[in-house]
């Protein structure tokens, strides 16, 4: 399961997972969601809908200066969208989490 807010970056991640699918000769089911991580709701409803077993959380803006003239958006999604994940993992847990 992939859970990404931005729509191309899903597309282009579940298209290189496919031809990796193919190219193995692999059958993993790969599920591309739109969403983001600031959704806290949306974030718990799609960890108990898939058992999720690993998460690997990236979604934090890493460009400071970028972040620093978008401060509040900057919070949301660095600072709560963190809180909304790491909740989401007590609550349906994950046997193994990481933050990047």
């Amino acid at each position: 399961m992939l859970f990404e807010q931005s729509e191309f970056a899903l597309y282009a991640i579940e298209r290189e997972l496919q031809q990796i699918n193919l190219v193995e000769g692999l059958n993993v089911c790969v599920h591309p969601l739109l969403g983001s991580v600031v959704h806290r709701r949306r974030c718990e409803a799609v960890m108990r809908s898939f058992g999720v077993q690993t998460v690997y959380h990236a979604a934090a803006y890493k460009h400071v200066p970028l972040v620093e003239h978008n401060v509040i958006e900057g919070v949301q999604n660095n600072v709560f969208g963190t809180l909304h994940t790491a909740r989401a993992g007590v609550q349906w847990p994950a046997p193994r989490r990481e933050i990047i």
